[in-house]
């Protein structure tokens, strides 16, 4: 008589995600984010053994190839009930040429939530600060550093990456997510004030500022007014805007200078608002449309898109109009170019850009292109959807 094995419904999944990857995981939380999150104890404990034999190969190829990362993102939501001792162990056992695998772990420590898990990523950080996969520390606490009851876990510990150039961002943007005082950096100014003056990257140098401009250190005043003064992007808002909450008359000079800049323009006026000093953006700049272009602006300029400000950005329409599901609505279509490229986004009911060729088109036809892309339930790609149905079957 044949012996018959049936897997259970999380082996199912861990075999679909071995065999597609990075793929399936994206495309199975991006379907159905619950279904595949709050795992009980025992298929925690199954997603570990497989984490555990992946661990004894190399990945193949290239790291986002690696199906030891996906697997490993099946642990990283609060509350799961993750066996943290043998996370650890799982982590020694990494060799260190697998920086992404242990980033991977390091981010089920830190999205846990959980006192004990943030302690063990510190005991990281402390005995190890050195460790290459400590540079995307962010992305670990990127949804902790949210809740004000782990402060005290993660400071000073986490200080102890300010060492580190290429770290010190993350963690003053950790640190700056805190808003209660004191400020978790606050014995640290000096060397904030370091980068400010002589750090060679400019994210750093605005990472900087903004953070001195957080804790007060009022000693920042007259490099903070230099750099207010000075070209580039961020740099020059994140020092004016800090010179404010210092409260340094040249902060509010510089600040309502460069609104009339519309590169820098919605930085500006982000903050201004987030100060509680909006009577300092021009009365000319308080339209729906320059809100508006605004809007597109921000989105044009984030990493995931063209990550620098648009050459040049032309209002093409304004109007109202119907638009599916959300009634008649304000709608706005911009002209903008990086280099000789020049391409249509809209505000509105979405803020977003096509990639396809739109300029140059009648407005209703891009409108409709728009429209069409907006009410697509597939819009995040049929391939990604089919994908996921596929890990979602394997796994009931």
């Amino acid at each position: 008589m044949g012996f018959l094995w049936f897997k259970s419904r999380i082996e199912k999944v861990l075999d679909a995600y071995e065999r597609h990857g990075a793929l399936a995981g994206f495309s199975a939380e991006v379907r159905q984010p619950d279904r595949l999150k709050s795992l009980t104890a025992i298929e925690c404990a199954k997603v570990l053994e497989r984490l555990e034999k992946l661990s004894k190969k190399p990945p193949a190829g290239q790291s986002y190839n690696d199906h030891f990362n996906p697997i490993a993102g099946l642990l990283d939501s609060e509350g799961s009930s993750v066996d943290l001792g043998r996370l650890d162990q799982l982590i020694d056992r990494i060799p260190a040429e697998h920086q992404d695998r242990r980033e991977s772990l390091y981010r089920v420590l830190g999205r846990l939530q959980t006192r004990e898990s943030l302690d063990r990523l510190m005991r990281r950080v402390e005995s190890n600060p050195a460790d290459p996969a400590l540079k995307e520390v962010w992305s670990a606490l990127i949804t902790t550093v949210r809740d004000p009851k782990h402060k005290d876990i993660l400071f000073p510990r986490l200080a102890i990456l300010l060492a580190r150039t290429e770290c010190a961002g993350s963690v003053m943007e950790i640190a700056n997510a805190f808003t209660d005082p004191p400020h978790p950096l606050k014995d640290h100014a000096p060397r904030l004030l370091d980068f400010l003056e002589h750090a060679e990257d400019e994210d750093l140098r605005s990472a900087a500022a903004w953070t001195l401009g957080l804790i007060g250190h009022v000693n920042a005043a007259d490099a903070l007014a230099a750099a207010a003064s000075g070209g580039g992007g961020r740099l020059p808002v994140e020092a004016a805007q800090a010179l404010l909450r210092l409260g340094d008359p040249r902060g509010s000079e510089r600040i309502a200078t460069m609104c009339g800049n519309p590169r820098l323009r919605w930085r500006c006026i982000e903050y201004l608002k987030e100060i509680g000093r909006q009577e300092l953006i021009p009365v000319a700049l308080r339209s729906p449309d320059i809100d508006a272009e605004d809007q597109l602006r921000r989105w044009l300029e984030h990493g995931m898109e063209y990550g620098k400000p648009p050459e040049e950005v032309h209002l093409l329409d304004a109007s109202r109009r119907p638009w599916p599901g959300k009634g008649v609505v304000d709608c706005w279509l911009f002209r903008y170019r990086y280099g000789d490229a020049w391409g249509v986004g809209m505000s509105g009911p979405v803020v977003f850009s096509l990639s396809q060729d739109l300029d140059g088109q009648p407005i209703e036809q891009i409108y409709q292109a728009y429209q069409k892309w907006d009410t697509n339930p597939e819009r995040g790609g049929p391939a990604f959807q089919k994908l996921a149905d596929q890990v979602m079957d394997e796994g009931e």
